[in-house]
């Protein structure tokens, strides 16, 4: 489908051509470019929204000489986390030029909301999209006596996304939305993991 080089939005133009330049040689139509990062800690979104949308303004006058597509993975801790915040990135972009990735292991992690309503705000930038499971699991109390949680990843039937609402509602769309299996299942061989997961992805596409 792509490329996915670690660049962000910000980076120098030679370094944002020379991704482009490649994928452009490989015959790949996409490059995943990820949004600057964000600080940590209370900080002016207005502003940083403002210089994040003239980055990729930049990228995509760089990148559309030579034939590719610019895509943004909703991933975990980044602006880009979320439907809501991944659209206030891409809002007036050409779908052509900028589209966005969602990531369902990502989204059990952070950023999920209603499929339904996530593919509605993000219906035409959505471009391709990643599944793959993640789940809470009990961890230890905080100093103050409060209960900790992490995530694991995890088969896609065992994930607490609803996965099955998700494919449905892009579904909907009625375009193809490519599907990238990630399953990140510790302590199982890759090649496992890939049967396990597309044989599990093929029982919910049947029940569409």
């Amino acid at each position: 489908l792509g490329t996915v080089p670690q660049v962000s939005a910000d980076q120098p133009d030679e370094e944002l051509t020379l991704h482009f330049r490649g994928a452009a040689a490989a015959g790949a139509p996409r490059v995943r470019v990820a949004p600057p990062a964000y600080p940590a800690q209370v900080f002016d979104y207005a502003q940083y929204l403002q210089k994040t949308r003239e980055a990729y303004r930049r990228a995509v006058e760089l990148a559309r000489p030579h034939g590719v597509k610019i895509v943004i993975e909703m991933h975990c801790r980044t602006s880009a986390t979320s439907p809501g915040l991944a659209y206030q990135i891409v809002q007036g972009f050409d779908p052509a030029d900028l589209g966005v990735i969602p990531d369902l292991g990502n989204f059990s992690i952070e950023g999920a909301i209603t499929p339904h309503l996530a593919v509605s705000v993000l219906r035409d930038w959505i471009d391709h999209c990643h599944i793959g499971g993640s789940r809470r699991v009990q961890s230890d109390y905080d100093e103050a006596g409060f209960r900790r949680t992490s995530h694991v990843m995890c088969p896609l039937a065992e994930s607490e996304l609803p996965i099955a609402a998700w494919l449905k509602a892009l579904a909907t769309l009625n375009r193809p939305i490519p599907l990238v299996i990630e399953d990140y299942t510790p302590n199982v061989p890759g090649r496992l993991r890939l049967t396990t997961s597309a044989q599990q992805a093929q029982r919910l596409l049947k029940c569409l």
